[in-house]
Parts: C-alpha cells; sequence; structure tokens
C-alpha cells in the first residue's frame, strides 16, 4: 500500500473559529468542498439542512394519488421486497407506513435459495393470486421488464422504488421512483432503496396533513442505507443522522432484542454497531434462509417472539461466517492451483457448492486481497449465478453492460452486483469483462493508495480531538474517517488475541517519550506484526465499556519508520523538537518553559497582544530554543525563521492564524498604510509590511497595486522593496478591468498561503525542518 502525504488545503478559519479552533475539523469540511460556515452547519448538524422534497420524483403525484385511492377503497396492497437489509428495511417501511395510513397490505420477500435477486413471473404470478390491487416494489424492480410487463397485461397497476442503475429499456409502471433517474448533482442521486421507499411514506404522509409522522421510521431509514454502504455525503448523510438519533432515544424492540442475543455490551449507538453488529445478523437470514421473518421481527413488539426470532438470527450469522470463510479459502485455493485466472484484470471463478448467499462477502475480501473486481459463481448444472464486487474506480455495472451477451441476467451498482450466464460462457466473459475493465483502470494507480490526513504524535490523541473528528460522523462511503498517522512507535509485550477463533488482535504501542497507546487490530490473526520502529496508520475511536470511555486506535496499516520520501535524506535545521499543534494548554506550558529557560517566540498577524513577547521574522535573532507561535505564510519564511534563529530545539505550535481572506487582508493593509503616511511620512517597505500581517512580499505587492488601481493611494517601490506611499487626492478613477485582475491573482495566492498554513498544522514536524 502507498501512503500518500498529506495535502494543502485551505481550511475555512470561520468554521474553525466556530467549532472550538479546530483546524483539523476545518480542514476535513474543505477537503468535502465545504468552506463556508452554513454549509458546515448543515453538514454537522441535521436540524441546519433541509432535505429535498419527497416530490422532486416526477412521478410522485401520481403514485401518491394511487395509493390514497387504494386505501379509500380498501384494495389490497402488495410489497415486494428484497433479501438484504436495504430490502428487508425498505419491506417493514412501507408496510408499516401504509397500514397506519389504513391500507390493506401484503408482502413478500423472495427466498434467496428458491427465487434469486428480482421478481421472478412464476413468484409473481403466485402473489398475484392474493388478490393484489396495487403493487408497490421496493429496492427492486428497475430491470425486471418481463414481470412487470406481464403484471400491466393483467390490469395491475405498478408503483415501483427502486434505486438500482435503470437498464436502457425502463419496464411499464404506474410511478417509476427512482433516484438515478434523477439529475446527477440532485442531492438524493445516491440514495439507498430505503430512502426511495421513504420517500413515498413521506409524500403520502404530508399529502395526508401528517408530514411529521413520517420520522418514526427514520430509524429504518439509517438502518438499511449504512448497511447497503450507501454513499453518505449527500442527502443521505441527514437521514442517517436523524436515524441514528432516534435509535439512540427510542431503540425499537427488535433490534434491543438483537443487541442482548449478540451479547452486546454497550458501546455507543452509531454507524459501525449497524455495518458491523446489526447489519451482518440481519443478513445472515436472506443469505442463508428466509428473510420475510425479518420483516415481521422489525415490526413485532411481542417479546417472545422477538427473543426467538434474535436467537435464530444469531445462529444464522455464525453459519454465515463459516460459509463465507468456506468460500473464501476455496476461492484462494483456485488462484493458487491455476496462477493463470489472477493475471486477469477482474477475478472470475466459479465452482459447484458454494453457497450463493454468501458468494458477495467473500468476493470483497477477493477484491480488497487483489485490488481488482472479483466475480464469484456457484456452478450448479449449466448455470453459473453469484455476485460482483468491485474497486473504487471502476464501475462494474457499466462494465458487465458492455458484455451482457453473454449473460442471462444481471443488475447492480457501480460498486456491487449480481448476475447469471451458462457454464459454456465463463471463459468468453472472462476475458470480456477484463478487456473492459483493464480499459476503465488506465490511468488509476496500479497499487493500493492511502491518503493521510495528519501526523500526529501520540500525546495528542486525547479524547477531545476524538469529539472533534466525530462531529464529521456519520462515517461510510464518500465521508471517510480521517487517516492519521504516529511515527517511530514499537510494540510493547505480546499482543492480546480477541474474538471467536482468535481472530482480532489488542496491541500495545509506545514511543521514545513512554508514552503507550492501545491499538485494536480487526482481522489481524494471520497477519505478521512489524518488528522495530514503525509508522502506524490508524483511524481514531473512542471505545466505551462499561460506563468508561477511552482513546483507542485502530489499525490500518504499518511501515518502516523511514524518512519521508517527499524529502529523502535531506538534512534538518534542528533534531530536537517539540510538537503542540494540536495542544489545548499550549499557551499555558510555553509560559511556564518561559519561566525556567530563554526562548524566542515568533508570531506574526496576531489579534491582539500575547502574554509573551514575540518577534517577527525581521526580528528573529540566534536562540536555543525557538517557539513557532503561527504558521507562516509559506515555506521559504518558515525556512529563513528557522535558519536566523539556528535553535538547537523547536516547538511547533497554533496560537492564531493570520486572515488570509482577501477582504480582511486589504483592510488591514490599508490600515497599515494610514498609518505608515500620518506617522512615517509614508515611508516603509514590503518586508514590514509583510511581517507586520504574516503575509508573503508577492501578497504585499499585490495588495498595494490593488489600493493603487482603486484610487486611494499613489506608490512608489525600490528596487530594493523600499516603500513611499501618499495618499491620493487627485480623485483618479479606477480601472475596473485592472481591479479585477489583480483581485484574482491576489485571491489564488492569499488562498495558497492559507493551504500552506494548514499543511503547517498536519504535516511531518521532520518535514517542516528540512533544509533545502
Amino acid at each position: 500500500m502507498k501512503w500518500l502525504d498529506p495535502q494543502p488545503v485551505s481550511a475555512s478559519p470561520e468554521i474553525s473559529a466556530a467549532y472550538s479552533g479546530s483546524i483539523l475539523l476545518a480542514e476535513q469540511l474543505a477537503q468535502r468542498g465545504i468552506d463556508a460556515l452554513p454549509q458546515a452547519q448543515a453538514y454537522l448538524d441535521p436540524r441546519a439542512y433541509k432535505p429535498a422534497s419527497p416530490f422532486d420524483f416526477p412521478d410522485m403525484p401520481a403514485a401518491v394519488e394511487r395509493v390514497q385511492a387504494a386505501i379509500q377503497n380498501q384494495q389490497t396492497i402488495g410489497i415486494w421486497g428484497d433479501f438484504d437489509v436495504d430490502g428487508q428495511t425498505s419491506t417493514a417501511l412501507l408496510v408499516d407506513g401504509l397500514r397506519r395510513a389504513g391500507a390493506q397490505v401484503r408482502y413478500h420477500v423472495p427466498n434467496r435459495a428458491r427465487e434469486s435477486h428480482g421478481i421472478r413471473l412464476p413468484f409473481l404470478k403466485e402473489f398475484m393470486l392474493e388478490g393484489l390491487d396495487l403493487l408497490i416494489t421496493c429496492d427492486t424492480g428497475i430491470s425486471e421488464l418481463e414481470s412487470l410487463t406481464y403484471a400491466a397485461s393483467q390490469g395491475l397497476d405498478v408503483i415501483l422504488t427502486d434505486h438500482h442503475t435503470p437498464p436502457e429499456t425502463l419496464p411499464p409502471a404506474l410511478a417509476l421512483l427512482n433516484p438515478r433517474l434523477l439529475p446527477d448533482e440532485h442531492p438524493m442521486q445516491d440514495m439507498a432503496g430505503v430512502g426511495t421507499a421513504y420517500q413515498l411514506i413521506r409524500a403520502l404522509y404530508e399529502a395526508r396533513g401528517h408530514a411529521a409522522d413520517a420520522d418514526t421510521f427514520l430509524d429504518l431509514v439509517a438502518l438499511g442505507t449504512v448497511a447497503d454502504l450507501a454513499d453518505l455525503s449527500r442527502e443521505n448523510r441527514y437521514y442517517v443522522q436523524r436515524g441514528l438519533e432516534l435509535m439512540r432515544t427510542d431503540l425499537r424492540p427488535a433490534l434491543q432484542a438483537l443487541l442482548a442475543s449478540a451479547d452486546y455490551r454497550g458501546g455507543g449507538i452509531n454507524e459501525s454497531l449497524i455495518g458491523f453488529t446489526i447489519g451482518p445478523r440481519m443478513n445472515a437470514a436472506g443469505r442463508l434462509d428466509d428473510a420475510n421473518i425479518v420483516v415481521e421481527f422489525l415490526l413485532s413488539r411481542d417479546e417472545a417472539f422477538l427473543q426467538a426470532v434474535a436467537a435464530q438470527l444469531e445462529d444464522l450469522n455464525s453459519q454465515r461466517k463459516l460459509a463465507v470463510e468456506g468460500v473464501y479459502q476455496s476461492a484462494r485455493d483456485m488462484l493458487a492451483q491455476d496462477p493463470a485466472l489472477g493475471r486477469y484484470a477482474a477475478l472470475v471463478l466459479a465452482r459447484p457448492g458454494w453457497e450463493r448467499g454468501v458468494v458477495g462477502i467473500a468476493a470483497s475480501h477477493l477484491a480488497e486481497d487483489f485490488n481488482k473486481p472479483v466475480i464469484l459463481l456457484n456452478l450448479e448444472g449449466d448455470t453459473a449465478a453469484g455476485s460482483v464486487r468491485s474497486v473504487e474506480g471502476i464501475n462494474i455495472i457499466r462494465a458487465i453492460r458492455e458484455n451482457d451477451s453473454h449473460l442471462r441476467s444481471y443488475g447492480g451498482h457501480p460498486m456491487a452486483a449480481g448476475l447469471s450466464l451458462s457454464a459454456d460462457q465463463l471463459q468468453p466473459f472472462r476475458a470480456a469483462l477484463s478487456k473492459s475493465v483493464a480499459a476503465a483502470a488506465e490511468g488509476l494507480p496500479a497499487e493500493k493508495q492511502l491518503q493521510i490526513d495528519a501526523y500526529l504524535p501520540l500525546s495528542n490523541l486525547t479524547q477531545a480531538l476524538v469529539q472533534e473528528i466525530d462531529q464529521l460522523a456519520p462515517f461510510g462511503s464518500g465521508n471517510p474517517p480521517p487517516v492519521l498517522v504516529t511515527r517511530n512507535l514499537e510494540i510493547i509485550d505480546d499482543p492480546i488475541s480477541l474474538g471467536k477463533n482468535d481472530l482480532h488482535k489488542k496491541i500495545l504501542v509506545c514511543n521514545d517519550q513512554g508514552e503507550f497507546q492501545e491499538v485494536l487490530w480487526w482481522n489481524s490473526r494471520d497477519q505478521n506484526m512489524p518488528q522495530g520502529k514503525f509508522d502506524l496508520a490508524y483511524y481514531l475511536r473512542l471505545n466505551r465499556f462499561q460506563g468508561k470511555e477511552s482513546v483507542v486506535l485502530e489499525w490500518i496499516d504499518a511501515r518502516e519508520t523511514q524518512v519521508l520520501a517527499t524529502a529523502p535524506a535531506l538534512p534538518l535545521f534542528t533534531s530536537a523538537f517539540e510538537d503542540w499543534r494540536q495542544t489545548k494548554d499550549a499557551l499555558n506550558r510555553l509560559q511556564a518553559l518561559a519561566e525556567k529557560e530563554p526562548l524566542l517566540c515568533y508570531a506574526e498577524g496576531l489579534n491582539g497582544q500575547p502574554p509573551l513577547t514575540v518577534k517577527n521574522r525581521l526580528q528573529v535573532e540566534p536562540t536555543a530554543t525557538l517557539a513557532i507561535l503561527t504558521p507562516p505564510p509559506d515555506f521559504a519564511t518558515l525556512q529563513g525563521i528557522l535558519k536566523q534563529a539556528g535553535a538547537r530545539r523547536v516547538i511547533f505550535m497554533r496560537l492564531d492564524q493570520p486572515d488570509d481572506s482577501p477582504d480582511g487582508f486589504l483592510r488591514r493593509l490599508s490600515g497599515l498604510l494610514r498609518y505608515a503616511i500620518s506617522h512615517y511620512n509614508g515611508q516603509t517597505s514590503l518586508d514590514q509590511l509583510a511581517a507586520a500581517l504574516g503575509q508573503n512580499r508577492t501578497a504585499i505587492e499585490l495588495g498595494l497595486s490593488w489600493w493603487q488601481a482603486h484610487g486611494d493611494i499613489l506608490l512608489q517601490i525600490s528596487d530594493e522593496g523600499e516603500c513611499t506611499i501618499e495618499k491620493n487626492t487627485a480623485g483618479a478613477k479606477f480601472s475596473t478591468d485592472e481591479l479585477t485582475q489583480i483581485a484574482q491573482r491576489l485571491d489564488k495566492l492569499l488562498s495558497e498561503n492559507a493551504a500552506f498554513r494548514s499543511f503547517y498544522m498536519r504535516a511531518e514536524p521532520d518535514f517542516l525542518l528540512r533544509k533545502g
């Protein structure tokens, strides 16, 4: 795995100030395209977000009108769902939501072993015999042309709610509610199946004057959305936030029973609990048994029934784990016996006896191992059927569609799909699909990459930092948690094995300062431990157990400690440093240090006077200890300060950050110019102005040019950077075009300076101290 160092990003000072001065939070938001405070508030707080209207679906009015008529006339509504968690929750939501509105409802979730995915015509005919007047699909239907054409021919109205990628020919339906038919920029475009079904109930309740009652079902929306690995950056994020809030205050009885059966001891209700505890147990029913029982489970309040089903799900989940391990090892054996199979751009493997309900999970593990799309198929007679999992950057459903002449059926998403084909088409399909995947992969890195967000010492890994990061949750696709790195660690004592079959490890690491930290390494039973000093990449979590909270690291990757690749073997200004950039009481610590030993504090662009004497870049002189209180505007300025100080020890801090907004910069520059005119007869220099504002000379030159073009000053600058400034009393008109050009250049430069300051907050100290 290739590690990518933190990228410079321009973080909003306004956002940072609004959230306890958190630079890391502001940077993470900037990386997500959020650079204004109202945007940040809407992203972090669902109460500040305005969700899109369900009537943005063009067919929603027709769908609501038809459901209203069915309720009024007591017609029978049939719900056809799917057997994964997204389909289970979609079905439960529609059944409960419609029944509460007074509808007569029946439902059917396909049995995977008997029916497979989708709407198979023989089973639809059976369901129609129950006297259906209206059919509503959820998490399925968009590719079911044959079955829905038959339904239409029998006079059965169909409302289709589905989120899978639409084919070129759409099935006949009274209403097609599919977010992928909305414009790409629409916030609901990535909505899961349960979210799409919820929009129908939301619109129905709104039309009936009970819009707020739809909130009752938000826990189901969160459950299905997270379990389906849906993107969590737009509308889905809002619904998961709201749903998790509901689960924390009013957890439905079924989930209480499931967690009790799973021996859940409390760690907070969040997206991880859904993804790793609740979701797998619910999915196990659809993979190995019959998911219809889960719908009743979610809706029931019968304690005995709930306990019985929860125990059944726990048992099925254990069976599921064994089945996944069997398929995974069998697939690895196939690749070992026939290495040629592994040389294709997509792994397509088939074998009799593989449990179809778990091949998708095994395919995910293999895709992670080999960093390429994987298709695992169960061979039964002349048919091969199974699941597909892709990797970042490869739209697998598009690649499958390009080669669908080899297939009997298929459907899915850009990252996951299902398909079936004749056994004699396996090799032609493998070759054709690999050709499409190879073309799609052109330009993508061959090696998996890990983007690092910040380098931090162990001393900075506090509960307060975890709470800052957790404001970005729920994490998932489209909203990954920050990847942090701590260098120069070593493992202390033997690891402790955790989980059934000792699948995980708990490790204690230590740094050179004698600080210790617990690390959890999931699925590490067969992984080798690092020897000697190493750098660790991890997620930062808060562990809650038996009423106690502690910071824990979740292992992502490790590498032998080394000089950063971006600065190989470059000499450093000093070999001793202390990193206080994320330390909350840094100023108090610095004051205490100043009472014990001499030190020089560098700072520029501060708002207000700090309690310590500070020097700007022009005033820095040789010292044993240098404390950098504010981030310089660029690397050249930082190097000049380090060279001038010649310190044996450098303390990196972040007391304040100069205003890098064009308006703020120009306003402060104007004040300095007025002061220079009134007190120094207009005499100053580019360096003096740069040091006073915490900017570089180029920014000062552009700022002076802007005020001159604006008609406020007359300006002369010598080759040495000495400035003579006069107030322009002639009232000359300014040039709009010239001002615009200068403003654009200034905005770009100040953004670059802001990006460097943000980079300063996250960069490896060794990198900041390098010469050259």
